[in-house]
């Protein structure tokens, strides 16, 4: 290899890294602003002057305000099945011991307060985020999402007798969907939450972690119950197997 060579493989190398840094910068700058703001308040040019960047180089790394928080969601969801997964691992023992639903509650809640914008996140990703990223953009995130569904639901497989193979990813969309909906309803805009303190409109104000931990405890308790009286049903559904096409991937 010729000194030259080395020289240019050394500069890509410092280029690569430079590129990636500006993209964590504005990752980060959009993740500040969202701590504090809205998302609808939040636009380019913000995330740009937050950045201390120019608005145009924004554009050579995402080409929406969209694909920056689709983005974002992605590498919190990341942080949240790590967080989950490591929880069910590490207190399973060497043969994966049945845990008990209020200690699983307990960890899913546990890595939800770990990420606290992922709830925000997850509450405009259907909505918004994937209506405006290129179509590239949105299937590697679903792929991202339905491997990582798949992973954690075999490991809750392990955890949780009564589910049968197959069923921990089916799990998994029900918990995204007790966070997503919960979370919505507990986090009203402050006009709103101010009402809810007027008579006839207390039933509303419903604070997120005791009403999670309610749904998803009865949610366990029925899947349960299902388990239980199938046996004499007929047999299970056929298992989801690495390769497949998951619910997961239409459901996130």
């Amino acid at each position: 290899m010729t000194e030259g060579h080395e020289s240019r493989t050394r500069y890509r190398a410092t280029l690569s890294h430079e590129k990636e840094g500006r993209r964590q910068d504005i990752l980060g700058a959009a993740l500040g602003l969202f701590r504090n703001a809205t998302y609808g308040d939040i636009t380019m040019a913000s995330i740009a002057a937050q950045a201390g960047m120019a608005k145009g180089t924004i554009y050579l790394y995402f080409n929406t305000k969209e694909e920056i928080f689709l983005e974002l969601s992605e590498g919190m969801l990341l942080g949240w099945f790590e967080a989950l997964d490591e929880g069910l691992r590490r207190g399973g023992g060497l043969f994966m011991d049945p845990i008990p639903p209020g200690e699983l509650a307990g960890l899913l809640l546990a890595s939800l307060d770990a990420q606290p914008s992922l709830a925000r996140l997850l509450g405009i990703l259907h909505t918004v985020l994937e209506h405006n990223v290129d179509r590239l953009v949105a299937l590697r995130f679903k792929e991202f999402l339905a491997d990582r569904c798949l992973r954690t639901g075999r490991l809750l497989e392990q955890r949780l007798p009564f589910l049968r193979e197959g069923q921990g990813p089916e799990l998994m969309l029900r918990i995204h969907a007790l966070v997503l909906g919960l979370w919505q309803m507990s986090d009203p805009p402050p006009e709103v939450k101010a009402l809810l303190q007027s008579p006839g409109l207390q039933l509303f104000d419903a604070p997120f972690r005791p009403q999670f931990e309610a749904a998803f405890l009865d949610l366990l308790a029925g899947m349960e119950a299902r388990a239980a009286g199938a046996q004499a049903v007929g047999p299970a559904r056929p298992p989801v197997t690495p390769g497949t096409t998951c619910s997961c991937r239409e459901a996130w």
